[in-house]
């Protein structure tokens, strides 16, 4: 198979082991759960989808999909960008840096929250792109709705990373990566649980 950025990315049924030398996972990260109405009603659910445990995301077979060679980014919240450093590891992967998506304000119960994150690992003999195309660490993205990622991030991975290219829970198909996650309609057994 010939890799081509432009093409529409397919959905990913049973992953390679070895394959992609760029995967992107947006884990369903744990959130701090239901929180009572401002109103006084009932309580909301703060996450407008399912969600898996820590163990259950450490359990991906990231590490195992991702080639020898391979570049990983993780999507992290300021509430989870310490677990995502601690998959970096478990998945097999250096440390290689940290990417700030910086948004307007948002919600928070100590901070209001105005970042994303994404925690960048690379394994001996990834793909090192000229250092003029080195990319800045903080970077202002339009936010679109919830919990979807900028094309402008997927622009930055494609200039930064080779194919075969992945997008582990991805909201969209984005162009030039497979997909695979309980909303790319994938039978992996990557479904989030409900919470």
């Amino acid at each position: 198979m010939t890799w081509d950025d432009d093409r529409p990315g397919d959905i990913v049924h049973e992953a390679p082991r070895g394959h992609y030398r760029s995967v992107v996972i947006d884990p369903p990260w744990p959130g701090p759960g239901a929180s009572p109405s401002l109103r006084g009603g009932a309580k909301q659910r703060l996450i407008p989808y399912s969600t898996m445990t820590g163990i259950q995301i450490a359990s991906l077979p990231v590490g195992e999909i991702a080639s020898p060679d391979a570049k990983l980014f993780i999507w992290a919240t300021s509430r989870s960008v310490g677990d995502a450093f601690l998959l970096c590891q478990s998945w097999g992967f250096g440390y290689a840096g940290l990417l700030v998506w910086k948004k307007p304000p948002g919600l928070g119960m100590h901070v209001r929250h105005e970042c994303e994150f994404v925690v960048m690992g690379r394994r001996q003999g990834a793909y090192q792109q000229a250092p003029r195309d080195t990319p800045r660490q903080v970077h202002e993205w339009p936010r679109g709705a919830h919990s979807e990622k900028p094309e402008e991030a997927y622009a930055l991975f494609r200039k930064i990373s080779v194919g075969p290219r992945i997008d582990i829970f991805n909201r969209r198909p984005i162009p030039g990566f497979d997909r695979f996650g309980n909303e790319a309609e994938s039978p992996l057994g990557l479904a989030a649980q409900p919470s």
